[in-house]
């Protein structure tokens, strides 16, 4: 194998665990003003949960339960904000770029950032739990997401009998081709959805403060 260079291809980093849950209208107030005290202390948003009427029928609580504060460890709503922000810019982003993808391509988001992983390592193979670390996926989760991967022909794996730590996920030819094709989507997406909305010293401004939140 040969390692190709793909200078134009980026990627954006992918939460695999993001949900929307269970979520009234946006922007919407809590139905109980203590739902509110315990969002602002556990920093998620404090938005109404309408309530089941099946759950209602059955005599459930008619209450949701609020969690203990420690003085001073509730989050001010400069914080609050910030976070909160935070959380659905990256959430609302990478949906849209994940959709698209899927959309155009018939490649979610998740197999776009391993296949491009891989696309970036020596001879385009790196150990599992490797790929597992850079992408955020657990170890089965990589497993799981190989598995389709590989019964597309874009993977493979291989083991080295000169290193016994683990099988190597490796990248075909057919594996860059498709990188290569969807990079375009994703590329496109990249532009329309965050870089043009934000001005070349914005955008320089954002990359210096979220390098100070990673670690040193």
């Amino acid at each position: 194998m040969f390692q190709h260079d793909v200078d134009t291809i980026e990627h954006t980093p992918v939460d695999p665990d993001t949900t929307e849950g269970r979520r009234g209208a946006p922007g919407a107030a809590p139905a109980n003003p203590a739902d509110a005290q315990t969002a602002a202390a556990c920093g998620v948003a404090s938005e109404a949960v309408p309530s089941d009427p099946a759950l209602d029928a059955c005599g459930a609580p008619g209450e949701a339960a609020t969690l203990p504060t420690v003085p001073g460890e509730r989050l001010s709503e400069g914080e609050l904000r910030a976070w909160q922000a935070f959380l659905r810019t990256h959430r609302s982003v990478t949906g849209t770029l994940d959709a698209e993808l899927i959309r155009e391509q018939r490649l979610p988001l998740g197999s776009y950032e391993v296949l491009l992983i891989l696309s970036r390592a020596p001879n385009r193979a790196l150990r599992m739990s490797d790929v597992a670390g850079m992408s955020m996926l657990s170890r089965s989760g990589m497993t799981r997401l190989v598995d389709r991967l590989e019964s597309e022909g874009l993977v493979e794996r291989m083991t080295c009998d000169s290193d016994g730590r683990g099988v190597y996920a490796v990248l075909t030819d057919a594996g860059f081709d498709r990188l290569r094709t969807a990079s375009r989507t994703h590329l496109r997406g990249v532009r329309d959805h965050f870089t043009s909305r934000l001005s070349p010293d914005e955008l320089d401004e954002l990359s210096r403060l979220l390098a100070k939140l990673l670690p040193a």
